[in-house]
Order: structure tokens, then sequence, then C-alpha cells
């Protein structure tokens, strides 16, 4: 017996439900898919912008030691200058004498340092040849981590007079050394009127300093 033509159209749509029903099923959950693998490229996007402005603030820091450290080059060069300028001045009136001799001296105590380091040593050779007593008058934290900065009084002392300096000087704690520039003051005998620039640098030791005297010291002369 056939059928009636309503019973195949009946029977072919309800056949085509399950189809349409999951296709409309899974149409959701392939967006939610789609969503979900937009946020690993946030993420990834999120990385890279910070990562790039770690690289911005490091380069800022590397830019902002460089200025630093040449403003300290400029301060170095600009102080050299000036003392070269105030020696050879010195040395157009004066009966001037190259220095280059050592200087050993050791940790004394019961000084009347303010800060409680003095020393005394010997000076070997040349005009300086004697005795050097040191008091130190104050020290502080210098400009680059691990040193200090020192001011101080040094009298030399030689069977022709005694000559008084006043020192500034840095000692880098990391390495034991230290290099200073001393300025001729009042002074005794044939230092007299004395003018000049020295300087001294070397090596701190677990009793005291070795180091080299340079300079030069001009003696007053008299018309």
């Amino acid at each position: 017996m056939s059928r009636p033509l309503s019973f195949l159209f009946t029977a072919t749509f309800h056949d085509r439900i399950p189809f349409v029903a999951g296709w409309r099923g899974r149409h959701p959950r392939s967006r939610q898919g789609a969503t979900t693998k937009q946020r690993p490229s946030s993420s990834i996007a999120n990385r890279r912008n910070n990562r790039l402005e770690e690289v911005r603030l490091a380069q800022q820091d590397q830019k902002e030691e460089k200025m630093a450290s040449c403003r300290k080059s400029q301060f170095i060069g600009a102080s050299l200058l000036l003392i070269s300028s105030v020696a050879i001045g010195v040395s157009a009136d004066n009966q001037c004498e190259s220095i280059d001799t050592e200087i050993s001296s050791t940790f004394t105590t019961g000084c009347p340092s303010p800060i409680g380091i003095c020393t005394t040593g010997t000076i070997a050779s040349g005009l300086l040849k004697g005795t050097s007593s040191f008091t130190a008058l104050s020290l502080g934290p210098g400009p680059a981590p691990f040193t200090m900065v020192y001011t101080g009084t040094l009298s030399i002392t030689t069977d022709k007079g005694t000559l008084n300096i006043s020192d500034v000087g840095v000692l880098d704690q990391t390495n034991s050394v230290f290099s200073e520039i001393d300025r001729i003051g009042s002074s005794s005998g044939i230092f007299s009127g004395a003018k000049g620039i020295l300087f001294i640098s070397g090596n701190q030791t677990a009793t005291g300093f070795n180091g080299k005297v340079t300079g030069n010291v001009c003696l007053h002369s008299e018309e």
C-alpha cells in the first residue's frame, strides 16, 4: 500500500532534525573556541610590551650612568687643569725643584686627630728626605661605592726645615689603594714661603701606608 506524500515529508523532516539540532549546538561551542584562541594572543602582546618597557628602563639607567660618569670626568679634568695652572704660575716666580721619592708610614695611637687616625713615617730621598707626621681631620663616603674621602695635614721635617701640607685624598677600600693632592702651606726653614703641589699615591697596608711622592716644591727666592 502506498504511503501518502505527507508521511514522507514528515519523516524526512524529522530525520533531519538531529542534524540541524547538532549543528546548532556546535555553533556556539565553535565560537567559544574561537574566542579562547584569541586570549593567548593578548597574553603574548602583554608580555612583549612588558619586555619592551624593561629594555627601555635599562637603556635609560645606562644613559644616566654614562652622564654621571661624564660629569665626574669633566670635574676631575677641570680640577687637574686648575692645579696645573696654579703650579705653572708658582714656578714662574720661585725656584722649583721636582720631587720624585717614596714615603712609608705606620699608624699611631693617642694622636690629636678628631677621628683618631694618625701616622708617622719617613721619606726616602731628595729635598724632602726626613720624617713625616700625618693627622686626619675628616673622613666621609666617596663618590663611588666602597671609597672614602679624607682631609688632613702632613708635616715633613728635614734637616733644613719643616714643610707643612694640607691634603685631600680618596681611599679605595676594595683595592686598598689611595691617592691624594697635597697643597703646601705655611712652613719653616728653607721651606718658608714655599709654594707648589705634591701628589701622593700608593697602597694601604695592615700597619699604615706606602706610597710615591711626586710634584714640585718651589722655594721662595730672595732678590
